[in-house]
């Protein structure tokens, strides 16, 4: 049965392109010629040296924006990314893009990176680049199932899922002219807000695992990212802990992103369920009986 992947991939669409800049060689004068390679293409520009003064000659990850004069690369704008640069900065990027399993999820993944690209200095940047470092719950998470039989209950649907949430919430907090940091924190708690089911038996080849409500379970796998969170940004902290712990029992909700999250989570899981019910089905069937939770969807058109 055929999956229909739905992802919000294009909010930083403006912000420029993903690429790897390297200085090929010194010259003389005030022009330097570059290297710019993404996962499609690689281009060679020459700038000014004051406009990649920032950028480290060894190798940086980008945000770059190309536009063409006389049939010629000519690079508008770039914005580097804090703390990817040399050999290792590489090996991590590429690292990420090796755990794609589709194009689909490639972008997802650039996603992420130009998320943290465009996030201010702070406890929430420092945080963020953590987590992309942290080549074991990157891989955990690129490849775990956000259910058992339940909504992306495939290899590769936590992240599928928890990016949806996240450009849902964030789209979100912009529609309703939220500030920015509520934007960022509810963009984090969507994307962060199932990954203790990477301890739950369904994500759990060696061995039996657990069964047990995955809330309980973020904050154990995410819990040296949080602890220097909570030191250098506690109100950060605290409002992305609301989106991560479970709603039961809370007498009120206090920030604004722990509401838009919950929201942005149901959202994704009955449009996928709605998408598995319809697929392959000819178009005249306009209401059917899942088998899975045995609910009855219908659709208008």
């Amino acid at each position: 049965m055929g999956r229909r992947v739905m992802v919000h991939v294009t909010e930083y669409a403006d912000c420029g392109e993903l690429m790897w800049a390297t200085r090929l060689a010194d010259s003389e004068g005030e022009y330097e010629c570059w290297e710019l390679l993404s996962p499609k293409a690689v281009h060679r520009v020459s700038v000014s040296d004051k406009c990649m003064a920032t950028i480290a000659p060894s190798g940086q990850l980008v945000l770059a924006m190309l536009g063409m004069e006389q049939q010629s690369v000519t690079l508008r704008s770039c914005r580097a990314l804090e703390g990817i640069t040399g050999d290792e900065g590489r090996q991590l990027w590429e690292f990420h893009l090796g755990l794609a399993l589709n194009e689909s999820h490639g972008q997802m993944i650039q996603a992420l990176w130009r998320f943290y690209a465009m996030l201010p200095p702070g406890g929430l940047r420092r945080f963020s680049l953590g987590i992309l470092r942290d080549r074991r719950f990157i891989t955990g998470f690129y490849r775990g199932r956000a259910s058992h039989h339940h909504h992306h209950d495939h290899v590769g649907g936590l992240l599928e899922h928890s990016v949806e949430v996240a450009m849902t919430a964030r789209m979100l907090c912009r529609q309703y002219r939220l500030d920015g940091r509520t934007a960022d924190v509810a963009f984090l708690g969507g994307l962060l807000h199932d990954v203790g089911k990477l301890y739950l038996y369904y994500n759990v080849e060696a061995g039996e695992g657990i069964c047990s409500q995955h809330e309980a379970l973020n904050f154990m796998k995410l819990e040296p990212h949080l602890q220097s969170l909570m030191s250098q940004d506690p109100r950060a902290f605290e409002a992305l802990s609301a989106c991560l712990s479970a709603s039961i029992g809370k007498p009120l909700i206090q920030y604004m992103p722990e509401t838009i999250v919950k929201m942005a989570d149901r959202l994704s899981a009955e449009v996928f369920n709605w998408r598995r019910v319809f697929a392959g089905l000819p178009d005249f069937y306009w209401f059917r009986k899942s088998t899975s939770d045995t609910r009855i969807y219908k659709r208008l058109d």
